[in-house]
């Protein structure tokens, strides 16, 4: 088995979603993010799951606002500038020289 991170995958067990699975999925990409951060993880990967964690949030507040919910100002105004940040193509590459 390797030591890499796996990617972040919600769980498709077939249950039904509860109102904690927003919740749970955001956990559980942070989580793989820091253990790609301790791991020593490829620039890549470290890329790949920022962006999870950065989609999970985003369902979450939007979950949240669903739910009627306030969202504070901050997160309200990151919303569509996550959006468009995960839309960009990756420029921080780092190549070992």
């Amino acid at each position: 088995m390797s030591d890499l991170p796996r990617r972040f995958e919600p769980p498709l067990d077939g249950a039904p979603d509860t109102p904690a699975r927003p919740f749970e999925d955001w956990r559980r990409a942070v989580a793989a993010l820091a253990a790609g951060e301790k791991s020593g993880a490829s620039h890549a990967d470290l890329v790949r799951l920022s962006e999870e964690v950065i989609r999970t949030r985003n369902v979450l507040a939007l979950d949240r606002l669903a739910a009627g919910m306030l969202l504070p100002e901050q997160t309200a105004r990151y919303l569509p500038l996550d959006e468009r940040l995960l839309s960009e193509q990756d420029d921080t590459t780092h190549e070992a020289g």
